[in-house]
């Protein structure tokens, strides 16, 4: 019911886009609903997931689980076949500006699966195409 009620305010504040996912977002961070750090990153070496750094045995077992998932030939053909699909529906076939973004978005996501992975890997990532 309160989200509801939210809802309609901001509906009814005359807000602009932007003005209100600013205020979504400073909501849903306020309740802990989204995470206010990266959930992968690295400092000082140190690997950390969630905010906490990652041990030793951990640490290799997401290496060996990212190299498997890179070398995965199942999931190496289906990475290929979003991205073709994605090139497909949202450039050549795309009928609005929503499937280009669309597009746009799938093949983002497959970039920074990779990166991720990559980096998981310890192996350098191949240049970027941004």
């Amino acid at each position: 019911m309160i989200f509801k009620l939210g809802l309609k305010l901001i509906q009814w504040s005359g807000l602009t886009t932007d003005r209100a996912n600013e205020l979504t977002s400073m909501m849903l961070d306020k309740l802990g609903a989204l995470p206010i750090r990266d959930i992968i990153y690295v400092e000082n070496n140190q690997l950390f997931l969630n905010g906490s750094p990652v041990d030793h045995e951990k640490a290799r077992l997401l290496r060996e689980s990212a190299i498997s998932a890179l070398n995965n030939q199942a999931l190496n053909l289906i990475r290929e076949h979003v991205d073709f699909a994605a090139i497909t529906h949202g450039v050549h076939r795309a009928e609005s500006p929503t499937q280009m973004i669309f597009g746009k978005a799938a093949l983002w996501y497959g970039q920074q699966e990779r990166k991720f992975l990559e980096e998981l890997a310890q192996r350098e990532p191949p240049p970027s195409e941004d």
